[in-house]
């Protein structure tokens, strides 16, 4: 009875350094390039700036500057900046798609900047038709 007793804890122990070795940080700065006995946070930040310029293209540019649009959308309170700012991120996201050969992408966003730009259209067309309404029509003939 005792010796299943011993050879479980012994498998038990032989799982938990299996999993232990797979969790360790030195296999993971191994993976990603780095030696683990000579590790600094230099070495780390110019294995991740390597690791950034290597995914620098003109299509994720694109991506990013749409993304900042995007995010002034959400931060925008007034409807008119809005509009334009969404329609700017489109055209970047757009500009996404056909670089990357994203062709899902490329029509979605193709397909929303048109509808933004009615909408925009709507809004200042709303916005001046009360400006017309405010301001008097004098004629001269009504004067006394």
């Amino acid at each position: 009875m005792m010796s299943s007793g011993v050879d479980l804890s012994t498998i038990l122990d032989r799982i938990l350094d299996a999993a232990s070795d797979n969790l360790r940080i030195a296999k993971i700065l191994v993976q990603m390039g780095l030696d683990p006995d000579n590790i600094t946070y230099d070495a780390i930040f110019n294995r991740l700036l390597e690791i950034l310029l290597a995914n620098i293209t003109l299509a994720n540019m694109f991506a990013l500057v749409g993304a900042i649009f995007f995010v002034a959308t959400l931060l925008t309170q007034t409807m008119v900046p809005l509009r334009v700012a969404n329609m700017f991120g489109c055209a970047f996201f757009a500009g996404f798609g056909i670089l990357a050969g994203d062709v899902k992408t490329f029509l979605l966003y193709l397909l929303l900047l048109p509808i933004n730009a009615v909408r925009l259209r709507q809004m200042l067309t709303l916005v001046k038709t009360p400006q017309r309404r405010a301001t008097p029509r004098w004629n001269g003939s009504s004067r006394s």
